[in-house]
């Protein structure tokens, strides 16, 4: 599993992928970053309900909030490469 801090420039809300697209600058590399995450893997990572998984109207409301955020958003995800791994 792998976090990163985003400042989040940029969210959005997809219902018919069940995911959030994310647009920001890391925190730690100053890079650019465009991350899709999916609902049900941002609700398990962050110990929300799964019944909120299919609240769409909750997800819109949660990018808008997103992308008025002034501090750095975690996005945690499973399975991701490491600086270790080959691109």
């Amino acid at each position: 599993m792998k976090d990163i801090m985003v400042f989040v420039k940029d969210a959005r809300y997809y219902p018919e992928q069940k995911s959030l697209l994310i647009v920001g600058i890391e925190v730690e590399s100053k890079r650019p970053i465009t991350q899709q995450v999916l609902t049900k893997s941002l609700a398990e990572a962050s110990g929300l309900p799964l019944g909120l998984v299919d609240d769409h109207d909750a997800w819109r409301y949660f990018a808008s909030l997103l992308k008025k955020r002034t501090e750095p958003f975690r996005i945690v995800f499973e399975g991701s490469k490491t600086k270790e791994d080959e691109i």
